[in-house]
């Protein structure tokens, strides 16, 4: 063989290695990314406040929250929910109306609505 050729095969098994060191590199920060990531997203998650959601309630029990609700309700209140605007209010609407406390946040729904 040639001297040409001896070095041009030295090159390329140095560069062979090089490749290798490389491609071992970039596969050991891929996989430690990859196995560390979820150390990262539950220590966010923890650190963030939790929201509680409630649940979706069934209608067996929207419908007892309702009849609740509606025995609180004033006869003028009770006549605008049940005959005024039963077609076109929705039902977390109702129910939102069903849980203001005091006549005057009602008067307010009322007007607003």
């Amino acid at each position: 063989m040639c001297n040409w050729c001896l070095t041009s095969l030295n090159c390329v098994r140095e560069l062979c290695v090089l490749m290798r060191r490389l491609v071992c590199r970039f596969l050991f920060i891929v996989l430690s990314a990859g196995l560390l990531w979820p150390l990262f997203s539950t220590a966010q998650d923890q650190s963030a406040p939790q929201e509680r959601t409630a649940r979706p309630q069934s209608k067996k029990e929207l419908k007892r929250q309702e009849k609740r609700l509606s025995k609180e309700l004033g006869s003028s209140d009770e006549i605008w929910l049940k005959e005024v605007v039963p077609y076109i209010i929705t039902e977390e609407e109702r129910l939102a109306f069903l849980r203001l406390s005091t006549e005057e946040a009602r008067e307010q729904f009322i007007e607003e609505f």
